[in-house]
């Protein structure tokens, strides 16, 4: 890792100031992040549905479950091509799906599975992808990683709720745009399969828009520890003022 590559300024920042600057980074690479979490979440939302009809009760109901549950799994891609972005070096699609694939266990889609309810996850998820401990070190590490790092649940509320606002402003305006005769007219089982089918894309449309800045925003949170607990501004520093001292030696 070179630090004097890096895009970003290496300064000290506080946990909100570092979701600001994830928000611009999301921001800057929102075509390619929303790209690789197509192609990682379409999976899992094809086996949603298939666990939907499996499993007993209404098949609809059923996938939006197993896809709440399961699309946590499809976010840490991102984080595959943020890392090298960050460093100047952002790799190709297929590259960073190629390298994903290769690095995904049966390990890391339990840890994240299970820490599907901690409002800590978008912070874990650096740990899990970029340094690949497991067992007592990855517990460590996020020990030490995670103290004061209260930014991380403001961010899962607050991306929490967007989703819900997205969603609910989307079906809004859905049901505001479909003719008034229509819409009173259509009633019974027709009528719950289709709302059933909106409200599961409206919310897939809205993970999709939501989760390339909660991604960005929880590593922002990461770095920014990082760089706070190993110094690298003053690494950089050093390096800066001992370049200089060479070339004015020369």
């Amino acid at each position: 890792m070179k630090l004097h590559e890096i895009v970003i300024q290496i300064r000290p920042r506080t946990p909100y100031q570092a979701m600001d600057l994830g928000v611009l980074m999301a921001k800057r690479w929102f075509l390619q992040l929303v790209g690789l979490w197509l192609a990682a979440a379409l999976p899992l939302l094809i086996l949603s549905f298939i666990l939907g009809w499996l499993l007993p009760g209404k098949i609809l109901t059923n996938a939006f479950v197993c896809f709440w549950i399961l699309h946590p799994i499809s976010e840490p891609v991102m984080i595959s091509w943020i890392g090298p972005a960050l460093f100047g070096t952002p790799p190709s699609f297929f590259t960073t799906l190629k390298r994903w694939r290769q690095g995904v266990s049966i390990l890391q889609i339990a840890a994240i599975l299970f820490g599907r309810f901690n409002p800590m996850r978008s912070f874990n998820y650096a740990v899990l992808q970029l340094e690949q401990l497991r067992g007592k070190p990855r517990k460590q590490r996020l020990q030490q990683l995670c103290q004061n790092q209260d930014g991380s649940l403001v961010l899962t509320l607050c991306c929490f709720a967007l989703e819900l606002l997205i969603a609910c402003s989307l079906f809004i305006l859905g049901v505001t745009l479909i003719p008034e005769e229509i819409r009173w007219f259509t009633t019974g089982e027709a009528a719950y399969v289709l709302v059933s089918w909106f409200l599961v894309v409206l919310f897939v449309v809205a993970t999709l828009l939501v989760a390339p800045f909660y991604v960005c925003m929880g590593f922002m949170l990461y770095i920014s520890r990082r760089v706070e607990l190993e110094a690298w501004d003053i690494e950089i520093g050093f390096k800066a003022l001992n370049d200089r001292l060479h070339k004015e030696a020369v």
